[in-house]
């Protein structure tokens, strides 16, 4: 699970940022559906199971989620090159000054804090520490600095001697991380299975590639005899009017080795496409508007509605509405989330879904109990701003400084009136302002514009 993610020179985050899913002690609120994490002192450390970020467009907060995607992509290998060109661009200082991306992760009851910093097109510094206990042990440090006598140090690694041979393998322009991955260190692979298996990118994009993934879907939904089960969920889940679904003409899907999987596996199955997986990237699952994002003619999905007199009548999958397709693949990402107890990354949670929606969507996801993975959303919809919906540690505030640079708050670092933290009307303080992170609305009057065009 994820514990933090830290971002420098990034984006448009300029300083070091630090975001965090541990919870806040002091927060009684929900406290039975937190995550057990890391040992501190006489227990655990407590982690959250969701994180909503908020904050005007142009804020930064899809840019937090693109860093966490493409550390995951580079410690992956799926991003070959380290990504210069995406550093802060807005003051000329910063174009000498190296970026940095760090993470820290609770595996298998262990802690793992990796890092990286690196400047034209070179690794400076790269580490990766894990905790069984209290006590750091240094898995490797790599400090590329022309006085540093010994740039390499693996004293906790398993095979000291592999470990080294894989670091003269490595290039500067490389993460030594993939490099002892792909020669079988083992020591390093919780981290790179964490973003294989257990990370998932969710962004919502043209209709195209909602019916494209939402057919894949269907396909393995059928191939494990799951459709009724699934259909059955989004009768008596949401409004949508979906009575059954048919999928005829599926591909061949190879036969798994045990019994057929159940519907959370079988979903989960669909969903492996975080980095590696069903699909090469995540831009390409989730492409643009080009043919290219069209479902194969081979499949047909129909989804059958009760009309007045109460016969059924089918509807072919691209009649669906946006929304429906995005409430399928939304309800199905955190069903399969659930599964595998992964991280979930949605960037804006409320896209074409009705607010209310949504809400019993993630109160079905934290009523299903502990240890049910975590959904970090980026989203503009204020009536999230609820307690019985959201603890307090789990709102995030993303605004821009003058300077154009990216700053996260949270809602635990704001300094509420005495006595109020825990009546204070959220979402009527956070759309007043109070918090910041909402647009500055300017009172240029459009009319003005259309006259001058006129005119010329």
């Amino acid at each position: 699970m994820l514990l933090q993610f830290g971002v420098e020179n990034y984006l448009s985050f300029k300083q070091f940022q630090r975001f965090s899913m541990v919870a806040h002690n002091p927060y009684k609120e929900h406290a039975a559906y937190l995550l057990q994490g890391p040992i501190k002192g006489k227990g655990h450390t407590a982690v959250l199971p969701f994180a909503a970020l908020y904050g005007a467009n142009a804020s930064g907060k899809t840019n937090l989620l693109k860093a966490m995607k493409d550390l995951g992509a580079l410690i992956t290998g799926s991003l070959k090159e380290l990504p210069d060109h995406k550093r802060f661009k807005l003051d000329p200082e910063w174009e000498a000054r190296p970026s940095r991306l760090e993470i820290h992760l609770f595996i298998d009851g262990i802690r793992y804090d990796y890092g990286l910093v690196w400047h034209r097109g070179e690794v400076l510094e790269e580490w990766l520490y894990k905790y069984k206990t209290y006590r750091r042990a240094i898995l490797f440090e790599r400090l590329e600095d022309a006085d540093e006598e010994q740039p390499f140090y693996c004293p906790a690694v398993s095979n000291k001697a592999l470990a080294r041979l894989n670091y003269k393998r490595t290039r500067r322009d490389q993460l030594y991380i993939y490099k002892a991955f792909d020669d079988n260190l083992r020591d390093v692979a919780p981290v790179v299975h964490y973003f294989q298996q257990s990370f998932r990118w969710l962004p919502f994009s043209s209709t195209q590639s909602l019916l494209r993934l939402t057919t894949q879907l269907f396909e393995q939904l059928s191939h494990h005899s799951r459709l009724e089960e699934f259909a059955h969920f989004l009768r008596h889940f949401s409004d949508l009017g979906i009575h059954n679904i048919h999928v005829e003409g599926a591909p061949a899907i190879p036969e798994p080795e045990e019994e057929s999987p159940s519907l959370f596996a079988t979903v989960d199955a669909w969903l492996e496409w975080p980095l590696k997986g069903i699909m090469e990237s995540v831009e390409d699952l989730f492409g643009g508007g080009s043919d290219e994002g069209v479902p194969k003619k081979e499949t047909e999905v129909t989804l059958s509605h009760n009309g007045p007199n109460g016969h059924a009548y089918d509807l072919r999958l691209e009649e669906e509405s946006h929304g429906t397709l995005t409430f399928i693949l939304l309800s199905a990402a955190i069903t399969a989330n659930m599964e595998r107890r992964g991280t979930l990354i949605i960037d804006e949670l409320e896209t074409c879904l009705h607010p209310l929606l949504t809400s019993k969507l993630l109160r079905h996801t934290r009523s299903a109990g502990r240890d049910q993975g975590q959904i970090l959303f980026t989203t503009h919809n204020s009536h999230f701003l609820h307690r019985d919906l959201l603890r307090r540690d789990e709102i995030w505030f993303c605004e821009k400084d003058h300077g154009g640079a990216t700053h996260l708050t949270p809602l635990s670092g704001l300094k509420l009136p005495p006595g109020r933290g825990k009546d204070l009307n959220l979402e009527r303080a956070y759309l007043n302002g109070r918090f910041g992170a909402i647009p500055i609305l300017g009172s240029y009057d459009l009319n003005r514009l259309h006259h001058r065009e006129e005119a010329e």
